[in-house]
């Protein structure tokens, strides 16, 4: 984990491993479930939003046509940092949004963008940081 942002950060190559990685400052928020209303069913303008952030960025990081291939399998990792509120006295107080649903959104969000599917991850972790300053997500995408 790291406990400020990291600079600039892109793919490296050692061992026959890939790893790409990603910075986004944004508040880490949690994959909202579909509403069903009586005119269909929507996405929440939040979730949509923050998919969006989280895609643009990773294409910015990354050049659009450095996918993954369908046959690849991955291994995913988040670390959803947290401002610590000035009320916390404790470095393990619980927070919403669930660690699974902030991992949900990543999965999503890079769903077709850094990935062909998000079936090719085989293994995924989130970790719920708390920090002092601004939040930000740090997205780490790697080859098995």
């Amino acid at each position: 984990m790291l406990a400020v942002p990291p600079g600039p950060l892109g793919a490296e190559e050692g061992g026959g491993m890939s790893v790409l990685t990603c910075t986004v400052p944004i508040k880490p928020v949690g994959k909202a479930r579909a509403r069903v209303t009586s005119h269909g069913v929507y996405t929440p303008a939040e979730t949509v939003a923050a998919e969006k952030v989280i895609s643009d960025y990773w294409q910015q990081k990354h050049h659009p046509r450095s996918r993954f291939a369908q046959d690849i399998p991955l291994i995913l990792e988040v670390d959803a940092y947290f401002t610590k509120p000035k009320s916390v006295k404790r470095e393990d107080h619980i927070v919403k949004p669930d660690a699974s649903n902030v991992l949900k959104l990543v999965e999503d969000a890079l769903n077709g963008v850094a990935y062909e599917d998000d079936s090719q991850l085989v293994s995924v972790r989130c970790n719920k940081v708390y920090v002092e300053g601004s939040p930000w997500l740090y997205i780490v995408l790697s080859t098995t």
